[in-house]
């Protein structure tokens, strides 16, 4: 006959083995996932960073050139055919800052993760603003009934008049 003291070991082993599985099983299932995965998307998001970077140096100095002459659209111009030379080159010079926001802004569509949450909220509609912007200054489309004629020598010189780093809404 097994003594009390025995049998209470025995019928311990079969309890202990079932923690052990259990524990073995919430370590599996709950521990926090690997680095490679954390690796993986800082990886993305770096990339991300450095493609935005290097294509802000071109829209940037686009943009410098198109807020040069956006200030000496400000000061005025008296000759008539000499504005209306400006107007239409602030706006060839804007749509090339826009395409190149643009790209930028189709390549962060792809790496979602990677953004900010109200940015990455708001990027549909700031990508179709873009393009909508585009096409209204090359006259492809109208805005509130009214297209984009520079012959008129008129332009709004409060559009664009900050350039934001794109980086700003990626999370760090």
């Amino acid at each position: 006959m097994l003594k009390p003291r025995k049998a209470l070991l025995w019928l311990l082993v079969p309890v202990f083995s079932v923690l052990a599985v259990g524990s073995a099983w919430a370590t599996v299932h709950f521990l926090p996932r690997s680095s490679s995965q954390t690796t993986s998307t800082s990886s993305e998001c770096l990339q991300l960073q450095q493609f935005v970077m290097t294509e802000e140096l071109n829209g940037k100095s686009l943009w410098t050139q198109y807020h040069s002459n956006v200030l000496q659209y400000k000061a005025g111009i008296s000759d008539k055919a000499r504005t209306v030379q400006l107007v239409t080159l602030m706006a060839d010079q804007v749509v090339k800052v826009l395409n190149s926001d643009l790209i930028i802004y189709q390549e962060m569509f792809k790496n979602r993760t990677c953004l900010k949450s109200d940015f990455n909220a708001q990027l549909e509609g700031t990508i179709s603003d873009t393009q909508m912007t585009i096409d209204f200054l090359l006259g492809k489309t109208q805005i509130e009934g009214q297209s984009f004629d520079p012959t008129t020598g008129a332009w709004n010189t409060d559009f664009y008049d900050v350039y934001e780093s794109a980086t700003n809404y990626i999370k760090q």
